[in-house]
């Protein structure tokens, strides 16, 4: 969990994965769909409009959590291939350069 801070504003940056995520995107689908469901609400469009862009930010998060998990994954095979790679030519050199007499 991260904390940037802006002037006086502060937002609090959550694991997409997390527990605490996904009740953050319910209460926000609950705020949608209770505002939508009273068109007489003071100011509803506009706050509907601005959950809309919250819910896309957090679209937006998931997305970059699971390319940056995705990413790590791959470094991760790659890294063990070259190192499984390295071994292997290493045993082959040790085992041609014996000379018996």
């Amino acid at each position: 969990m991260k904390m940037l801070g802006g002037g006086n504003l502060t937002t609090k940056v959550i694991d997409p994965r997390s527990q605490e995520f996904r009740a953050l995107l319910g209460r926000l689908s609950k705020a949608m769909k209770f505002l939508q469901s009273r068109p007489d609400f003071l100011d509803s469009e506009r706050y509907i409009h601005w959950l809309y862009q919250l819910q896309h930010r957090a679209a937006s998060l998931v997305g970059r959590s699971m390319r940056e998990l995705m990413e790590s994954a791959a470094k991760m095979c790659q890294d063990q291939y070259i190192k499984e790679s390295t071994m292997k030519s290493s045993r082959k050199e040790g085992h041609s350069s014996i000379s018996f007499f």
